[in-house]
Order: structure tokens, then C-alpha cells, then sequence
């Protein structure tokens, strides 16, 4: 179970630190998908 903790924890970190790249994909919602990642991590208690 932790490996898959592990493995969600780097995910999100990820995808934190990805955000402002993505930003340059056309027709991507960087603000919903930030806020989406922000929503799971805090529930999960990473942040």
C-alpha cells in the first residue's frame, strides 16, 4: 500500500510542478487541472 502512496505522492508532484508548461498546450484547462490535483492531494493530506 505504501509503494502506491508513494507512486500517487510523485504523480502529484508531477503534475504540481508541470502546470505552468502545460499552459502551452492549446485548448488544455491549466486552472481546472491545477485545481483538481490541488483537491486530491489535500485530501490525501499531501499539502
Amino acid at each position: 500500500m505504501q509503494a502506491l502512496l508513494d507512486a500517487h505522492r510523485l504523480l502529484y508532484e508531477v503534475a504540481a510542478s508541470s502546470t505552468s508548461g502545460s499552459k502551452r498546450i492549446p485548448d488544455f484547462d491549466v486552472d481546472a487541472f491545477e485545481c483538481d490535483v490541488e483537491q486530491v492531494a489535500a485530501e490525501l493530506g499531501w499539502t
